[in-house]
């Protein structure tokens, strides 16, 4: 039984998610939701500022609410006014910098659980590795200035064994965990 199901049998409110994706996966995401979860209902958030708004304002039975980096970073403050059960982000190595309007938007977003997806690996450093935990995970890797003072620097000036072993160790628990 879904989770919808089950909470529609015993009464309880039905979350709501927000999925993020970049522009070229929103109607791929749209088919999936359709074939594989025919029971919720997606709204996709595109268009002109007049339509978002239009298909932002009344979410009444909507389950999943479909939107892309660049239009979240647009429309942030009604997103910053809604509470989801849950918040995806597909390819997450869009929020692989911190500092960058799409990563702080996202993590804006007010939710009970949140989800990474991607299939990039880390290519410039472990701060991209930071960056997409601190969305998922906030504070799993301590702020941005502990995680390069405690991680970041020794092992990739220094390829500092002891420090990298923790890393390594989490990751393959959190891996093993997942599968």
């Amino acid at each position: 039984m879904s989770e919808k199901e089950e909470k529609e049998r015993l009464g309880q409110p039905i979350g709501r998610a927000l999925i993020v994706v970049p522009t070229s996966l929103i109607y791929n995401w749209q088919a999936e939701i359709e074939k594989f979860a025919p029971t919720l209902t997606p709204r996709i958030v595109v268009g002109q500022k007049h339509e978002r708004n239009d298909r932002l304002k009344d979410l009444t039975g909507v389950d999943i609410v479909l939107t892309t980096y660049g239009l979240l970073k647009r429309d942030l403050d009604y997103y910053r006014a809604l509470n989801f059960e849950y918040c995806i982000i597909d390819e997450a190595q869009h929020i692989k910098n911190a500092n960058t309007l799409s990563a702080k938007s996202v993590k804006c977003i007010k939710a009970k659980n949140t989800l990474a997806l991607t299939g990039t690996p880390i290519e410039n450093g472990l701060t991209e590795l930071w960056s997409i935990f601190d969305f998922s995970m906030p504070g799993y890797l301590y702020q941005n200035a502990q995680f390069i003072n405690r991680y970041s620097m020794p092992i990739m000036r220094d390829n500092d064994e002891e420090v990298k072993a923790p890393l390594e160790k989490t990751h393959s628990a959190f891996c093993h965990e997942a599968s």
